[in-house]
């Protein structure tokens, strides 16, 4: 009911008083009249009216009333039918529309499938920006399998970032379904990327999205002027960067050049960018000490990286040059080896007259004697050998079984120049080698296969051989590239080949070898050549059962180039490609299949593409000689194989041809670099000297099959490329089933709603029997049913999974399965001489000649000469002093990426001059003849003048009393052609760089020349060695002894900005080669085994160091596995029973060597097994009463137990790697039952930390150890520094006391502290204490100590506790500022070095370096001078020495091959018992040690071991006790006529090297008798 408009009810109170109305409605009322005055007076009015009505009798009503009575009764049973009628109509139609909607999308869900297509994709997954590429492509019938052809397709890139979309390519399908399109990628930023493969088959629209990256990759190729340097010399450094696959210039890209020295210091850093040719070079000044050995020349551009190495070293140039050939280049026992010997100087000219000699020497156990012979060179400067080999030689494994012989020759000239060559040969008694070749690496069984077969001499030159292969009638010839091919057909069963060749001169060689088949389903690839032309065509021929076809992919860089299909028919097919001319270099050609299982069969092998119009360079010298100091005027010209003018830029440098002498270099590797793939072609390369240029003498068919032949060795099997494999039809058909799963969950959630409401429906109506009600309620179940239902339907049937046609609801939901896929300088410009000197010719007198003193060895480094648009630039080279040979080395690069490179020699020469041939340096008080060398090629003899001048530097001698010659002058007389050398003696005074100038003058001639020489200090050196870091400041007193030898004192400070940029000084020295017991074996492998580990994870290349660690861990290793005992563990010698410790150090030592070097995991396995068979019940292991346990019971509180150490010690190395809960619980229980407070030996918390640590570093227990870790450190008053101390009288487990105790304290704390990554500020200062301990020689004074700071050390780079800031540093001496030096923040891993030399005087001197940034900055001094030295023999040993130790002799004078008995003395001085006792016995040269004595002291147990080298005897003593004295006697042969001084001998503690003692020398004599 509604109240009316005017708010009142009294129409109705009438129908109330009735009972007309329903119960809501006469409430309603009744409520309102009770509110309303107005209708309560109407129904206090209509009740009057009822009772009034009721109080008249009854009558029979009138006419008028009935029928008015009846209309209003007929008219409200009329208006119910018709409201009945409404409603049974609108519930029918929502039933009936509701029963429709979710029926039919039940049927729609139920029946919902994926369209039947799909689509492919194979290829690579990552692809060169900027380049071309191919995918594979294909749209097939997933019903049928059948491919579809003639679909439309196209392939898109979205930018994720930017949302930008490339359509890449648009193509149709072929009759297999499939297409290989070939596009343009875009030339986009590092980074991944969206590829859409989009399709059109019958209508539908098909998608396949996946994710692609594309990088930019680039080639560099480092180059240098020169192979070897000096130190003070300039490294002159070239960068030549060209885009992958297409060797296109990077222009503008920035590029970082480095130097690192022999010890991986990075010396030098440089940035610049690339030029239009991708050029960028930068130069390096060598500074004038510095560490000798391999420098690495590194180069970075955006992530691309290439290096090389080149040797600095002190030498001196030769003066000429000397050629040794052989008549053959390997030879077999007891053959005659012909040996011709040729010299020629720089300059061109021959040495007629020059003595040589000639010494040949076999390789046995060591090398031998075959002949010493001496002759003269000839006119021509050439002259011949015959030497004839022994019957029997030893061979070497590194040899296969071959031996070698070396010829030295050694020449010298009439001047009394030397210079020595030698060659190696091998010897052998199997001269020819068979090699077997199959083109597949298995045979393909009922296929007919090519086998090549490659014969060569041992020398590996090419042996051109009759070949008989048992079992096959035809004999063959390899051709003179020594290649020849056949065919077989095997079977299923293996093919044994017995082979032998034959050359002309009957030498034979025989292999028996085996090769095996492959599977049925296998295939044979063969491709008609090896190497081709740029745009030959490459033909494809494929072999094997079955017809499915084999696809082809040419892949280059890891990027398919191209593709081809090959049709099978009757097992073979062929295919034909023409060769796109931007593909070229090394290419793998990649073929698969599908065998009749569906399963993808794959091979590949390899192919070379010559780039074409490769460039020539070609120079014109305007004269063909020169004299020193005029100007050479060369006309560069670069052209292309077909002659044309190529524009483009030169890189030159002209080099002294005496220095390729000192080290070879190869002159034109370029090319070869920039299009061979290293490991895919490298070991062609290498082992067959082929290069992509290779053409040799042959024809084109004898090249064509030895290429086949080499190149088959570079097939493969089951090789996968494909990075990229997508097809859309599994992920499609993922997708629609969780939309059905989906759909169908509503549907049902949609008929359990529409259940419902009918049922309220129908309570509903029956339930009610008033009309008003009725339609109220009917309303509302009416409402709620359209508000559950229809809605939810409308929004399913308006969504793209709708129905709205069967076929379009398909591709509707393949369109919400594609997701996201849907998008809408001239020739002119100055050169770079080297080294270049300003000089004036007329400065000097006319009638004197030009003094001659400009000899860099880099005449000219040109890094970037640009050509003018004819390919042709000029250049003016200023030449200098030399009388030489220079070689100018040129390569070019266009601006489109072709490459060239040639080199030409440059003459200068005068046929009169005077050289000065002086060594690398002198020393002090040395008395020499510098020797004079005067050169006439004229064609009359001279009578020449020699002077030398005076120089304060040396003072002249006389050489007899009978000398009459002016100091400083000598008269020679030279024929015409002489060479004669005159000698100046004289005596050095002084320490420094000098100069040395000789004037010559001739008849009708002249010539003068000065050259520098250095002079070095005598006497004995006094060192001091300062290492620390500058918070902010270090303080160094340091004093110069006032008999100082004068100018010897030097000063070097090497600033490290970064702490572990540190450690790689002086790795080499803690490199020792193993040797002794299994404790010392392991502490001198250990280091290597950490240092190469530190190389590893800083990712530095330091090939000299790493090849001699890795040398030494291999020898180590084996020498660590023979002291095993039998049952289990390890002893010092390997005899029963093993040591519990010494075990457990083994054990860490081998799981750490594992990281760098192949240990056999059983060994690991079986070592910890026999450890944890040696644990109590309670979880610990007991200290051992013998041995290196000893130190236990030093290393703990008096009353603990010294099995809680050996606990600690021995679980850290168990459970190194972690472990298994259960394992280390006892263990772990063990540990923590001895609590962190107890305990007051930091050595014993350090260790307990470690070991729980290892157990689980998130152990909240270990966090106990540590705070009392932290509580007993010790810290610097000036708070630099931070470190834990032994107590005094202590010991750590290897005897460590005193300095090496605390070290190895320290490294152990800040190992726990770093594990547990807590107090990184304590750590870092507890690292730099660590750093500052080491020693000159790089260790830390004993092997324990220098093992576990190594370990401390390499963790601390994986903490990263620097950061890198730009840095001052300030020099003060003495109160004055002498130098300042800022290092950039970006020269953070550059070691910076500072000479102070200059500043220091005689006397006592304060230097302060200070770190003005406060950033911590690492420091080493180095400060040295010498002092004169007194003879050993009368210095008096220190009686405070707590060992000493003597040698006497029996006599000091004997005769060859007699002995001498020597006995050794030591003596324990100090109050303690002296634990590992090393005695260092000398043995002098021109003696040996007959060991007899030794043996039956080591047999009675005097000593425990002993080691002989060629100069020391090394003696093993496990302990003396205080005051007691032991004497050792053996004895020495003299093996040739010598008068030597004998070392002294020494004697120290293994584990604390500081306490030691040392004997006096000895002079010995032996002569003939």
């Amino acid at each position: 009911m509604k109240v009316p408009d005017n708010d009142h009810v009294i129409e109705y109170v009438d129908d109330y008083l009735h009972q007309v109305l329903d119960d809501a409605s006469g409430k309603l009322v009744e409520q309102h009249c009770q509110d309303c005055p107005i209708c309560a007076a109407a129904l206090s009015e209509a009740r009057r009216r009822q009772e009034a009505l009721q109080s008249v009798p009854p009558a029979e009503a009138g006419e008028d009333l009935v029928r008015s009575t009846l209309a209003a009764v007929s008219d409200r049973i009329e208006r119910k039918r018709r409201n009945w009628m409404v409603y049974r109509r609108t519930v029918g139609a929502v039933t009936a529309a509701a029963i429709l909607i979710i029926g039919s999308m039940h049927v729609y869900y139920q029946q919902l499938r994926p369209t039947p297509y799909d689509l492919r994709i194979l290829g690579q997954a990552e692809w060169l920006a900027g380049s071309a590429t191919s995918l594979r492509v294909g749209v097939f019938d997933q019903r049928t399998g059948k491919p579809l052809e003639d679909i439309a397709g196209t392939l898109q890139l979205r930018n994720r970032q930017t949302n930008d979309v490339v359509q890449l390519v648009s193509f149709r399908t072929g009759d297999n379904g499939e297409q290989t399109p070939r596009f343009e990628l875009p030339d986009w930023d590092d980074g991944d990327y969206e590829l859409l493969f989009s399709a059109m088959p019958a209508g539908s629209e098909e998608t396949l999205l996946r994710t692609v990256r594309l990088k930019r990759s680039w080639k560099l190729m480092l180059s240098t002027d020169k192979p070897v340097y000096q130190p003070g010399q300039v490294i002159h450094i070239r960068s030549l960067a060209l885009r992958q696959p297409d060797l296109q210039p990077m222009v503008g890209e920035d590029v970082v050049i480095s130097v690192a020295d022999a010890k991986g210091n990075r010396i030098f850093k440089s940035q610049s960018q690339t030029s239009r040719f991708g050029i960028a070079h930068a130069d390096c000044r060598l500074a004038p000490r510095l560490n000798e050995g391999d420098y690495t020349v590194h180069c970075e551009m955006a992530g691309s990286t290439s290096q090389r190495t080149v040797k600095v070293q002190r030498y001196q140039l030769p003066k000429f040059r000397v050629d040794v050939q052989t008549d053959r280049t390997y030879y077999a026992p007891g053959q005659s080896v012909n040996v011709a010997v040729a010299a020629n100087y720089f300059f061109g000219e021959p040495l007629p007259g020059a003595s040589v000699d000639l010494e040949v020497y076999g390789e046995a156990a060591g090398p031998f004697e075959i002949s010493k012979q001496h002759q003269t060179l000839g006119a021509d400067g050439k002259t011949e050998f015959q030497v004839t080999l022994p019957d029997q030689f030893a061979g070497r494994p590194q040899d296969a079984g071959d031996a070698r012989v070396q010829v030295f020759a050694r020449v010298t000239d009439a001047a009394g120049q030397q210079q020595m060559t030698s060659v190696s040969r091998t010897v052998t008694n199997n001269p020819i080698r068979i090699e077997v070749i199959p083109e597949s690496p298995r045979l393909v069984p009922n296929v007919e296969n090519n086998v090549y077969l490659y014969t060569s001499y041992a020398d590996g030159r090419p042996a051109a051989t009759e070949v008989t292969v048992h079992g096959f009638a035809d004999e063959l010839r390899t051709n003179e590239l020594g290649v020849a091919v056949f065919q077989v057909t095997p079977e299923r069963d293996s093919l044994g080949l017995t082979i032998k060749a034959t050359d002309s001169e009957g030498v034979t060689g025989r292999v028996h070898m085996k090769l095996d088949p492959a599977n049925d389903r296998s295939f044979v690839v063969r491709t008609n050549k090896a190497v081709y032309d740029g745009g030959e065509t490459l033909a494809i021929a494929c072999l094997g059962g079955g017809v499915e076809p084999v696809f082809v992919d040419l892949v280059k860089d890891n990027q398919t180039m191209t593709t081809l299909i090959v049709e099978m028919a009757d097992g073979q097919g062929q295919a034909e490609l023409e060769l796109p001319p931007e593909v070229f270099g090394a290419i793998h050609v990649v073929a698969h299949r599908f065998d009749h299982e569906g399963v993808a069969v794959r091979k590949s092998r390899a192919v070379f593409i010559r780039q074409p119009n490769e460039l020539k360079i070609q120079a014109t010298l305007d004269q063909p000689e020169y004299r020193p100091g005029e100007t050479a005027k060369v006309k560069f010209a670069v052209t292309n194989t077909a002659g044309e003018a190529t524009p483009g830029a030169l890189s030159l440098a002209v080099v002294d041809e005496a220095v390729f002498s000192v080290l070879s270099q190869a002159s034109s590797m370029e090319q070869v670099f920039f299009l061979l793939e290293n490991e895919l072609l490298e070991p062609v390369y290498a082992i067959y000297d082929w290069s992509p240029n290779w053409s040799g003498e042959f024809a084109g068919d004898t090249r064509e099959l030895f290429e086949q032949a080499l190149f088959a060795r570079t097939a493969t099997d089951d090789i996968d490329n494909y990075t990229l494999t997508a097809v859309s039809f599994p992920a499609k058909e993922k997708t629609v089933d969780r939309i059905r799963r989906q759909g169908l969950r509503g549907v049902y959630q949609a008929e359990a709603w529409f259940v419902v409401c009918l049922v309220l429906l129908a309570i509903g109506t029956f339930a009610v029997v008033k009309t008003r009600l009725f339609l109220i309620l009917s309303g509302s179940c009416a409402a709620v049913f359209l508000l559950l239902i229809v809605p939810g339907s409308y929004l399913l049937l308006s969504s793209k999974h709708a129905p709205l046609a069967m076929r379009d609801a398909f591709n509707a939901v393949d369109s919400m399965v594609a997701g996201e896929a849907r998008w809408g300088a001239t020739a002119e410009m100055p050169t770079a001489g080297a080294e270049n000197l300003d000089l004036d010719p007329g400065a000097e007198s006319v009638s004197l000649p030009r003094v001659r003193q400009r000899f860099p060895e880099t005449l000219l480094w040109q890094p970037e000469l640009i050509t003018n648009d004819a390919g042709e630039a000029t250049l003016e080279i200023p030449l200098a002093d030399s009388i030489t040979t220079w070689r100018v080395a040129a390569s070019a690069v266009s601006a489109r990426g072709k490459l060239g490179a040639d080199q030409f020699p440059l003459r200068v020469f005068q046929p009169f001059f005077v050289d000065l041939d002086l060594p690398v340096a002198l020393t002090r008080m040395d008395e020499v003849s510098v020797p004079v060398v005067v050169y006439n090629y004229q064609d009359a003899p001279q009578t020449v003048r020699l002077t030398m001048n005076s120089e304060d530097w040396f003072e002249w001698l006389t050489l007899d009393e009978d000398d009459r010659q002016t100091p400083g002058e000598r008269l020679v007389e030279l024929s015409a052609g002489e060479v004669k050398s005159v000698h100046f003696p004289i005596r050095v005074k002084q320490v420094g760089r000098y100069q040395m100038e000789v004037t010559a003058i001739a008849d009708d001639t002249s010539d003068a020349i000065r050259r520098s020489i250095e002079v070095v200090p005598d006497g004995r050196l006094v060192e001091q060695v300062v290492s620390g870091s500058l918070l902010p400041e270090a303080s160094i007193e340091m004093a110069v002894s006032p008999n100082a030898v004068p100018g010897s004192v030097s000063t070097a400070v090497k600033l490290y900005p970064s702490t572990f940029s540190q450690l790689v000084e002086g790795l080499d020295a803690i490199f020792r080669m193993p040797s002794g017991c299994f404790e010392q074996t392991s502490s001198t492998t250990y280091p290597n085994v950490l240092a190469l580990d530190y190389l590893r994870r800083a990712k530095k290349k330091v090939p000299e160091v790493e090849a001699k660690a890795r040398q030494y861990i291999h020898i180590g290793y084996q020498k660590l596995v023979s002291f095993e005992v039998r049952g289990g563990g390890f002893d010092w010698f390997g005899r029963p029973p093993a040591n519990l410790v010494l075990t457990a150090y083994g054990l860490m030592e081998f799981e750490d060597m594992a990281r760098v070097h192949d240990v056999d995991p059983k060994l690991i396995a079986r070592t910890r097994q026999w450890l944890i068979d040696q644990r109590n019940a309670d979880g610990s292991w007991g200290a051992e009463d013998r041995g290196i346990d000893d130190g236990l019971r030093g290393s703990v509180e008096r009353g603990e137990s010294a099995a809680l150490a050996s606990t600690a010690y021995v679980a850290r190395a168990v459970f190194y790697h972690g472990a298994a809960p259960k394992d280390a619980q006892p263990t772990r229980d063990f540990l923590l039952s001895h609590s962190a407070a107890d305990i007051d030996d930091p050595y014993l918390l350090a260790a307990i930390a470690n070991a729980l640590s290892h157990i689980d570093p998130q152990d909240p227990e270990l966090n106990s150890y540590l705070d009392r870790l932290l509580q007993i450190k010790h810290v610097s008053e000036d708070g630099k520094s931070i470190w834990w101390s032994q107590p005094e009288g202590t010991q750590t487990l290897f005897y460590g006391a005193g300095r090496g105790g605390d070290i190895e304290t320290t490294a152990l704390a800040c190992q726990a502290l770093m594990h547990a990554e807590k107090a990184r500020d304590v750590t870092r200062l507890a690292i730099h204490w660590l750093v500052a301990q080491k020693d000159p020689g790089g260790t830390w004074h004993s092997t324990q100590a220098t093992v576990l700071a190594l370990q401390a050390l390499i963790q601390a780079t994986s903490a990263n506790l620097d950061k890198p800031q730009t840095r001052d540093i300030e020099f003060v001496l003495d109160g004055d500022v002498i130098r300042e030096v800022q290092i950039a923040e970006d020269q953070a891993d550059v070691l910076q070095l500072v000479d102070l030399s200059d500043y220091f005087a005689d006397g006592r001197h304060t230097l302060q370096i200070r770190d003005r940034s406060e950033t911590a900055t690492n420091y080493q001094l180095v400060f040295r001078h010498h002092v004169p030295e007194l003879p050993s023999e009368h210095a008096e040993p220190a009686a405070s020495e707590p060992l000493a130790i003597t040698i006497e002799y029996d006599r000091t004078r004997l005769g060859v091959n007699e002995t001498i008995t020597a006995e050794a003395v030591v003596t324990n001085q100090s109050d303690s018992v002296a634990s590992m006792v090393m005695l260092d016995l000398p043995i002098p040269g021109g003696f040996t040690i007959e060991p007899g004595e030794l043996d039956e002291l080591q047999g009675s147990s005097v000593i425990a071991n002993y080691e002989i080298t060629p100069r020391r005897a090394t003696v093993y003593l496990l302990e003396l006790q205080p005051g007691e004295e032991l004497r050792l006697r053996y004895r020495l042969k003299a093996t040739m006529p010598i008068k030597v001084q004998v070392p002294a001998a020494e004697a120290y503690l293994y584990y604390d090297p500081d306490q030691r003692g040392r004997g006096r020398t000895a002079t010995l004599e032996a002569v003939e008798i």
